[in-house]
């Protein structure tokens, strides 16, 4: 099914407001954007649709490092394309030794979370890893240089066509990232080589989370998670919309439409299990059972379905 955008999502809430006319009284664009964002957030939590992926470079003798700004929930480190296995701050001091803080510089082998936005790395870097940055004419790659800025990096070479990039390789003919058009048609810019910021991975700090989504600035911006979820994002907004304190208050309402709201979800988490299943017990069909209740124990409902009492 197609995905709807902003502006859809909000006509088609203002539909079943019968609060189509902006000039009478009821609820305005603004507000009904941001119970559509704050939709977007908590369907989010309860599908784990979008994954990320972010790389942070490695900076020689620092130890803590910053998740990315849009991380929910951590799934994988790795360092230099390897698996950074989890530990934590008891766990090294039973495995090495009290005085482990105090360790040389060294290869980082584990991390732990100092705090939930902050890792710390230990051992700690001994070196810095690769660094690079766009020239001022953002989106044309011309050349590539090491962490100075200034020496050139002699490891990568571009064509003769300059500027637009369709694969990155190195010296060795090992393709490191490459550019190709979107098989859905969702990015319709024929520049899709274009390179506007390029961070590698050797030697670095390399993220895999479940992201949070952005919020959306513009009518023909689309919820980012999987398009089967986007309709219950005009349920929820509708339950918001009745919910709130003030003119066209209706607890009734609010109910009902975040009832509407847990029978979408939960027809959208059945489908998607059975469409991607994680585990084949036989050639049998079997049940999957229930998961939305699972996830609704995880997140809990929305505070204001607490506040009228709602279970």
């Amino acid at each position: 099914m197609p995905g709807l955008t902003r502006g859809q999502i909000r006509a088609e809430v203002r539909a079943y407001l019968m609060n189509v006319d902006l000039n009478q009284a009821g609820w305005t664009d603004t507000e009904l954007n941001g119970y559509i964002d704050e939709a977007c957030f908590y369907i989010q939590q309860l599908t784990n649709s979008l994954w990320d992926m972010a790389v942070s470079e490695v900076v020689s003798s620092q130890a803590d490092y910053s998740l990315p700004n849009n991380c929910y929930q951590l799934m994988r480190i790795s360092f230099d394309r390897q698996l950074l296995p989890q530990t934590t701050e008891y766990e090294l001091d039973r495995d090495t030794s009290s005085a482990w803080r105090g360790d040389p510089t060294g290869l980082p082998a584990r991390f732990y979370l100092k705090q939930h936005n902050q890792i710390s790395l230990y051992q700690v870097p001994r070196t810095s890893g690769n660094f690079y940055s766009a020239s001022q004419e953002n989106g044309e790659a011309l050349k590539l240089t090491l962490p100075d800025g200034v020496t050139l990096d002699s490891s990568f070479t571009f064509s003769q066509e300059f500027g637009v990039v369709t694969q990155l390789t190195n010296t060795n003919g090992s393709s490191l990232n490459s550019f190709e058009p979107d098989s859905l048609n969702r990015f319709t810019n024929p520049d899709y080589g274009l390179v506007i910021d390029f961070q590698d991975n050797t030697q670095n700090l390399e993220f895999m989370f479940i992201g949070q989504t952005d919020t959306m600035t513009s009518d023909s911006q689309s919820p980012q998670f999987q398009e089967t979820f986007h309709p219950a994002a005009v349920y929820y907004t509708l339950m918001r919309a009745f919910v709130r304190d003030g003119e066209f208050h209706d607890l009734e309402l609010a109910t009902a439409w975040y009832q509407v709201f847990l029978d979408w979800m939960d027809a959208a988490l059945q489908a998607g299990a059975k469409e991607f299943p994680t585990m084949v017990k036989s050639a049998e069909p079997y049940g999957i059972g229930n998961i939305l209740n699972g996830r609704l124990q995880a997140v809990g409902p929305p505070s204001q379905m607490i506040i009228i009492g709602t279970p």
